[in-house]
């Protein structure tokens, strides 16, 4: 890769991102009890919210097919659509396994589960192409 094409930090950049998005996804995935030691009991559902939600951004261009991008747009609108009270913040295992234990998060996991097995040969792709 020539570190002079500006696309190439562009790409890295979005390779970068992909990676954490699909982390966040596995994790979003998982049982309330994995999220919160995975994220490490402080703010899980915002964090998870947010990392998630990152994975709309533009330069995901870049690694997602648009058909890919299209699949996601409702785990996006679900989790642009959690009541607030749902992203409590906090530390702690209490407090964050109450908050991801809600009913509201049941469908937004099937979704980031879903989601995770459609993207799965580009997860292993990206993860190839970071080394």
């Amino acid at each position: 890769m020539d570190p002079m094409d500006p696309t190439s930090s562009k790409l890295d950049l979005a390779r970068n991102a992909f990676h954490h998005f699909s982390e966040a996804l596995s994790i979003l995935a998982d049982s309330p009890e994995n999220q919160c030691r995975r994220v490490g009991d402080h703010n899980v559902a915002w964090e998870l919210r947010s990392d998630v939600l990152a994975g709309n951004y533009p330069f995901m261009d870049l690694i997602l097919t648009p058909e890919q991008r299209k699949d996601l747009i409702p785990l996006f609108q679900a989790l642009e659509q959690l009541p607030q009270e749902r992203l409590t913040f906090g530390s702690g295992r209490a407090s964050n396994l109450a908050a991801m234990s809600h009913p509201a998060w049941e469908p937004i996991r099937r979704m980031a589960g879903e989601a995770l097995q459609r993207l799965q040969s580009r997860i292993d792709q990206n993860r190839a192409e970071l080394g």
